[in-house]
């Protein structure tokens, strides 16, 4: 299941439950045209758990910004004089 397509299930289940909840729809879920088979919903789920975990990783990372900023540190640095492995881990971990 691709990420698009578990955003439509996940969309259909939440304009169903907001319906049902609202007493907007009387329709049984289980005879409901827009039933989603359970399989369908866990894989939705989990598409959207990976998703969430990968944007959290690259929050982890840093922005562009930062990531530019320190490329340009690097650069400076690198013209005034070879850096060691460690000086460039400190400059990526924010530590002068």
């Amino acid at each position: 299941m691709t990420e698009n397509e578990a955003i439509k299930v996940l969309v259909t289940q939440i304009q169903c439950i907001e319906k049902s909840s609202s007493g907007q729809c009387k329709i049984n879920c289980g005879d409901c045209k827009k039933n989603i088979p359970i399989a369908y919903q866990e894989k939705s789920y989990e598409v959207a758990i990976t998703a969430l975990k990968e944007i959290q990783r690259y929050r982890e990372i840093g922005t562009v910004e930062e990531f530019r900023e320190v490329k340009r540190e690097v650069e400076e640095s690198h013209r005034d004089h070879q850096i060691t492995v460690d000086e460039w881990i400190r400059m990526l971990e924010g530590e002068n």
